[in-house]
């Protein structure tokens, strides 16, 4: 547990609470950082990186120390010279330190124009981090100042410990559910907040309503025109808890022993999607465009109808083909299910994402454009090689979930090459699936 001066958490703290850290003569060095007045940002962004690079620690602004570094006086800063310090703050972090690391702050007010700032950044975070003049800082000992990282073990140390939080990351992007022969093939999305511990929902989570509340705003599907996040909702039918997550499924209680869509969403924002992809052999595809359950574009079909000829090669026989589009619906409409759950004042941050495509071998994706019949008449039907893989997004790529267009096109984007298609027929595929939810919803309210 991360070091604290006072006896409750940040968001609790007032100005009485403030008189402990003199009673107790609190000192900086390894957990502590005093400033009377705010430091410039360079000295913020070394404060912040020292304290996330060693075990955490607080920078407090409003406070005089004597000359053995204890607190002595809550003087306070002035108001007027910085009125919004929580935005400057922010901003310093968010401009000044790679990766952005996790931390907590609030403004107490003192009256007549002063305040006292604090910052609260927690241990256990993905080490090293590094400051924009490229520098990377650690508390040492009782300094009370940050102390720029010059020794090799100190790095490795700090290295290590990145690799620990990558580590976990990916254990958790785990389909934990058995294995079924009859399963069909499954795109499966992990979401992780980041950084780390930047929501704690558990308190939401578990109310006797929680899960029915969900239930029934799932069940009503819109359309966002502007967003273009109209995919609506996955209907689920069930959900349970489980210890630190609910489980959402696309079944009936009747069928719970089914495998099927399903999300499971746990109390600090981290999400597991799984959405089925079912495909089916050439002579089974192709009867989408005979029975009216699929409007092809003339050279999308004339290419399918070409490959039939090629049946019961053994080649083109063992090819299981499932529209592209449909899955980018399905993931949108899924997404949707997530960024409900999440709530609209936890979409602001970003979030590391892990695809992983599974029971797929051979499948072909199909797109409903004249641009896919040119690619296949030019290189040939794309298809899955592998039977599984995970996709891991590394580094600063994080994804947000702010703009869900966005970030359902860079899915789209990124399963399109995973399955052998250029990022532009990605892109295709996503206009193609909105286009085909707006004509549907269309048709559902048009007068019979």
């Amino acid at each position: 547990m991360s070091y604290t001066p006072f006896d409750k958490p940040i968001e609790s703290i007032d100005v009485a609470d403030l008189k402990v850290l003199l009673d107790r003569k609190v000192s900086e060095g390894y957990f502590v950082e005093f400033k009377s007045d705010f430091p410039s940002n360079e000295k913020i962004a070394h404060a912040v990186v020292a304290f996330a690079n060693t075990v955490g620690g607080w920078l407090i602004v409003g406070v005089k120390t004597n000359k053995h570094n204890e607190a002595e006086e809550i003087c306070g800063f002035g108001l007027t010279a910085c009125h919004d310090p929580t935005a400057l703050v922010r901003d310093v972090i968010r401009n000044h330190i790679d990766p952005i690391p996790l931390f907590a702050s609030r403004v107490i007010e003192l009256g007549g124009g002063k305040a006292v700032f604090l910052l609260e950044v927690p241990e256990g975070q993905d080490t090293p981090f590094i400051t924009k003049n490229g520098r990377i800082y650690r508390r040492i000992s009782d300094s009370k100042e940050p102390i720029a990282e010059a020794n090799r073990h100190g790095l490795d140390e700090l290295i290590a410990r990145g690799k620990e939080y990558n580590r976990v990351f990916k254990k958790f992007c785990e389909d934990e559910r058995p294995a079924y022969r009859d399963d069909p093939g499954w795109i499966n999305l992990y979401l992780v907040p980041y950084p780390s511990g930047a929501i704690n929902i558990a308190s939401e989570m578990y109310p006797d309503d929680y899960i029915a509340k969900h239930l029934a705003l799932c069940a009503n599907p819109s359309l966002d025109g502007e967003s273009k996040s109209g995919f609506g909702y996955v209907r689920f039918g069930v959900g349970q808890h489980h210890h630190l997550s609910v489980v959402f499924r696309d079944v009936t209680s009747l069928r719970t022993a089914t495998k099927s869509s399903a999300l499971e969403f746990f109390a600090y924002g981290a999400g597991k999607l799984f959405i089925p992809v079912y495909g089916q052999e050439i002579v089974e595809f192709i009867k989408r465009f005979d029975d009216g359950s699929a409007n092809a574009s003339r050279l999308s079909k004339d290419t399918i109808v070409r490959h039939l000829d090629d049946y019961p090669d053994t080649g083109i026989a063992w090819l299981r083909f499932f529209d592209f589009s449909e899955t980018m619906i399905s993931i949108g409409a899924m997404l949707n299910n997530y960024r409900m759950l999440l709530g609209s004042k936890n979409l602001a941050g970003e979030f590391r994402l892990a695809v992983e495509i599974r029971n797929v071998s051979r499948f072909v994706p199909f797109i409903d454009t004249d641009e896919w019949a040119e690619f296949v008449s030019k290189c040939g039907l794309p298809s899955f090689q592998h039977e599984d893989a995970k996709l891991f997004m590394k580094g600063k790529y994080l994804i947000s979930l702010e703009n869900p267009w966005e970030s359902w096109k860079l899915m789209g984007e990124w399963l399109a090459q995973a399955f052998g298609l250029p990022v532009q027929l990605g892109k295709s595929a996503c206009l193609r699936g909105y286009e085909q939810v707006v004509d549907r919803m269309a048709s559902s309210t048009r007068p019979a």
